[in-house]
């Protein structure tokens, strides 16, 4: 008669191991996803905070204007910040 086992508890416990790692992957997977989809919601809603920018060098634009010169005020080159121009909703 032969035995087939020798040691059946660390089977076992190697085997909850890995069921439980599996879990962790999982629960971390689904935090990262309800993280992209908070992340996609906040760049999808922004409201400005005023229908115009003024810059600190007294130039005064449109907060669509502001936001689309990626390259910064044209008078003065400051880069525009995006809390600058948008109220950023606080969900997390």
């Amino acid at each position: 008669m032969k035995q087939k086992k020798l040691f059946p508890d660390r089977e076992r416990i190697i085997e909850e191991k890995n069921i439980m790692e599996k879990r962790r992957q999982i629960a971390l997977e689904r935090k990262k996803d309800y993280e992209k989809h908070i992340k996609q919601y906040k760049e999808t809603h922004l409201e400005p905070k005023s229908e115009y920018y003024t810059c600190s060098c007294g130039l005064i634009m449109h907060w669509k204007v502001a936001w689309g010169r990626r390259d910064g005020c044209p008078k003065c080159n400051k880069q525009i910040k995006k809390e600058e121009i948008f109220k950023l909703p606080d969900i997390i």
